[in-house]
């Protein structure tokens, strides 16, 4: 799925993190049996402490999040299951 973002001249770091946030919320939101909001409530913004207990919320499941240094991030399950990008 590919969209386009319009903002304003300025917030582009900003609009990006919440994009990116929307996307992995998405995903995850969308993996059966994970239940993401017990860590990660729905409306609050992803904070430095919710992103460590994120951290050991996903390693039980086996799902990274890997990015690779240009805006891009895939998303696994297993060692080599890719279901998002």
């Amino acid at each position: 799925m590919k969209y386009s973002v319009y903002t304003n001249r300025g917030s582009e770091k900003k609009t990006e993190q919440e994009e990116l946030e929307n996307f992995i919320r998405y995903v995850l939101d969308s993996i059966e049996g994970v239940d993401i909001e017990e860590v990660w409530p729905v409306g609050e913004e992803l904070t430095p402490e919710i992103k460590i207990k994120l951290r050991n919320f996903l390693h039980k499941f086996e799902i990274e999040i890997i990015h690779d240094g240009d805006r891009g991030y895939t998303i696994y399950v297993g060692k080599e299951d890719i279901i998002a990008e």
